[in-house]
């Protein structure tokens, strides 16, 4: 017969160190405890691999150029979420919902915290760029690569700019990632 000896300090005058004999465990218990401390230890490395997808820039720019496309010419509407008019923060939004499959924030306030902060030179495809519109106001595009961006525009609608263009780069503030880099 097994047993599991457990020794048991007391911490008080009143209850002495002793010996607690546990009988032992059936092999449905041992079985459980087994499965319950794998999952315990794994639970990590699996939902990790859930939740942040490996993608590849050339998958990326695919994926939003493609979806850009469809896009193309949308006219510009404030608080809009069709392709009869859309903001540039329900752009980004519908964007990598539809095109990525990943959810990111509907407001251009929240879509500029949404990640860490990355330098301009450290873009990367799928990056959240960030301007700053007027004093109040904030723009924000998703970078597609070779210093281009996709957003929408309020004077052209949903439209593909250049990052080096004098505009954009005196009012870019800031770039967010979104999508996990570790492959």
């Amino acid at each position: 017969m097994f047993e599991l000896l457990i020794w048991f300090s007391g911490v008080s005058s009143i209850r002495p160190r002793e010996w607690i004999t546990l009988p032992r465990p059936g092999r449905k218990q041992l079985l459980l405890t087994t499965l319950f401390l794998f999952l315990l230890i794994a639970w990590p490395l699996f939902a990790s691999a859930g939740s942040s997808r490996a993608y590849s820039d050339s998958y990326l720019r695919s994926a939003l150029m493609h979806h850009f496309e469809r896009w193309e010419g949308a006219p510009y509407r404030y608080g809009g979420n069709s392709r009869y008019g859309v903001d540039c923060s329900g752009f980004v939004h519908i964007a990598f919902r539809e095109a990525l499959g990943i959810e990111v924030p509907r407001s251009t306030e929240l879509l500029s915290r949404c990640g860490p902060s990355v330098s301009t030179r450290h873009l990367a495809v799928g990056d959240i760029l960030v301007f700053r519109a007027s004093s109040t106001n904030l723009h924000v595009g998703i970078y597609v690569g070779n210093g281009q961006f996709i957003h929408s525009s309020k004077s052209h609608g949903v439209i593909l700019s250049d990052l080096d263009n004098p505009y954009w780069q005196s009012t870019h503030v800031k770039s967010v990632r979104v999508i996990d880099r570790r492959i």
